[in-house]
């Protein structure tokens, strides 16, 4: 995942929060869209997909994302 990608979730998630009537909820939200901004303006990648055993075995546990 790149920073772009990142910053456009932490984008939605602050427009879900400002639409969010509890305010629990809200904190949460924000609170997440700060985690992503932060992850993106550093410009670490979260879990680089890998490639082996014909595009079967992934870095992230297994999990097939295509």
């Amino acid at each position: 995942m790149n920073g772009e990608f990142l910053r456009k979730k932490a984008r939605r998630l602050l427009l879900l929060a400002d639409a969010c009537i509890d305010s629990d909820t809200a904190r949460q939200l924000r609170l997440m869209a700060d985690e992503f901004q932060t992850i993106a303006d550093r410009g670490e990648a979260l879990v680089p997909l890998t490639r082996s055993n014909g595009g079967r075995s992934h870095a992230n546990g297994g999990l097939d994302l295509r």
